[in-house]
């Protein structure tokens, strides 16, 4: 079952407090919807066909490079123009989920999740930090992990999410144009580190076990940490 807390594609606006999204933005979104009316019309053709029709395949990786277009356009759009941080209310069990739900569809059977005290609230911009981890993990795949972990656990203030991978994973500057030569796929840890930073959280990354803590601080003011 798809999650569909805080959608990775869309931002919630507040009137009161906000402008209209930038032209890049909505070019984004008009973008992602073309993708997912061709998505559909896939859909419509596959279910036409008979289980051993040898249109399968190519339908397939036409979908594929439909969802991976529509990363490249919001990996450039998130780099160029980023988002204003909007902290809100939300649970442990969201984020993890998030974060693997915007993963390709054959990369989410491969990432096992783990959530200590999945009811456990917090108060960050949990759009941000899903998407960010989401990266994190993308860019291990595209290092050439075969599986992949994502652990979140509540501290005293705020929380760490650990990411894992199971193995060769190269560098960024090793994987870049290699194994998937896509923009998504170069961006990924960079908009992940600068995202990360922006949310004030510190990520620290073994390389010997493969392993990536980040620690996301909790609110400044209002006490509203994990609880």
């Amino acid at each position: 079952m798809r999650n569909d807390f805080l959608p990775m594609l869309t931002t919630t606006l507040d009137p009161a407090t906000d402008a209209a999204p930038p032209c890049g933005e909505r070019a984004a979104r008009a973008l992602c919807q073309r993708v997912a009316s061709l998505r559909a019309a896939i859909d419509a053709v596959r279910g036409a066909l008979s289980a051993e029709d040898a249109l399968h395949a190519p339908l397939s990786g036409a979908e594929f490079e439909l969802e991976r277009l529509a990363r490249d356009v919001r990996a450039l759009v998130d780099w160029s123009l980023p988002s204003p941080v909007r902290p809100l209310e939300c649970s442990l069990e969201e984020i993890g989920l998030a974060a693997v739900d915007a993963l390709h569809a054959d990369r989410r059977g491969r990432t096992l999740v783990a959530v200590e005290r999945p009811t456990t609230r917090v108060y960050v911009d949990g759009p941000l930090a899903s998407r960010s981890l989401a990266r994190l993990l993308e860019h291990g795949f595209a290092g050439g992990a075969e599986r992949a972990g994502l652990q979140l656990e509540p501290q005293e203030t705020g929380f760490a999410a650990i990411t894992s991978f199971d193995g060769v994973v190269l560098q960024h500057d090793e994987c870049m144009g290699e194994l998937e030569p896509c923009v998504s796929a170069g961006l990924a840890e960079p908009l992940a580190r600068r995202d990360l930073a922006r949310l004030g959280a510190r990520l620290e990354a073994d390389t010997k076990t493969r392993r990536t803590t980040v620690s996301f601080p909790g609110p400044e003011a209002g006490n509203r940490g994990a609880r």
